[in-house]
């Protein structure tokens, strides 16, 4: 047994077989410290549980160069790179930065492997059109964002983090405003205009991401990964046997759009039609 014999604690041997969930025993060889950082382990649970996984035969690998560079697949996503930033202290940057190439927030940063995002999509409008739903909008703010972002080029799980921070900032900026969150809670949640962080502009909020290691790109909120599966996870659990008639029609509305008008479009019909 992993844990058997190692200098894990009680509660970190308790998380290291939540790992199970993720991770079988072939794959906990994939573990590595950034991972453990992504799922919120302290540097002490890290450093235990890597001697945990070395004691008991699972060897960490060597981070690999990506062989392939992602590039937004739609010609009107509205992908870029912000002005400079001559605010505050900051060293200044002899150019902007470079979206072929991590960026230094990404260059440790290994995203998990990613398990099954499909969601089973029905666009027979037939099948679809006698559909009610009836839950949160969180929900559907996030399934609605997924989609859009979809249509712009961007693969699932990009999209997915995106619109995991696209709702989360405006959860955010609703609590402050009608005063149920402390002001401080809303600062700095957005990107600023001459800040020179890599972002995506979508439905009115300026997202910044980051490309990983592996090329691929993840949203970034106050500096933090947005991890996709636990937006796959919550969506599905909100609309349950209906996830397949719901993303069906939410793409066949996104599909209805020319792209150059989609971005602004989807923000009415997040407002208005839903």
């Amino acid at each position: 047994m992993l844990t058997a014999g190692s200098s894990l604690s009680m509660k970190e041997a308790i998380n290291v077989a939540a790992l199970y969930g993720q991770y079988n025993t072939p794959q906990l060889r994939e573990l590595s410290t950034p991972k453990l950082e992504v799922l919120r382990f302290s540097p002490d649970e890290r450093k235990n549980i890597m001697a945990a996984l070395k004691y008991a035969g699972h060897v960490e690998l060597p981070k690999a160069t990506p062989e392939h560079i992602f590039a937004a697949g739609a010609l009107n996503c509205p992908l870029g790179n912000a002005k400079k930033s001559v605010k505050g202290k900051r060293a200044p940057r002899d150019a902007e930065p470079d979206l072929s190439a991590p960026t230094e927030v990404a260059a440790e940063y290994q995203p998990m492997p990613i398990l099954d995002l499909h969601l089973d999509e029905i666009t027979d409008e037939e099948a679809i059109k006698k559909e009610v739903v009836v839950c949160n909008r969180a929900p559907v703010m996030k399934a609605w964002a997924m989609v859009v972002c979809e249509c712009l080029g961007f693969k699932r799980a990009e999209a997915l983090s995106i619109s995991a921070a696209y709702t989360e900032m405006n959860a955010i900026s609703k609590g402050v405003s009608v005063g149920v969150m402390n002001k401080a809670r809303g600062e700095h949640i957005e990107l600023e205009q001459d800040d020179a962080q890599p972002y995506v502009d979508l439905m009115g909020r300026r997202i910044a991401l980051m490309k990983s290691r592996d090329g691929t790109y993840r949203a970034l909120v106050k500096g933090e990964p947005v991890d996709p599966t636990h937006a796959h996870s919550y969506i599905k659990r909100a609309f349950k046997q209906s996830s397949p008639r719901v993303f069906g029609a939410m793409r066949m509305l996104a599909s209805s759009f020319a792209p150059n008008d989609l971005n602004t479009a989807a923000m009415g019909c997040m407002l208005v039609t839903f």
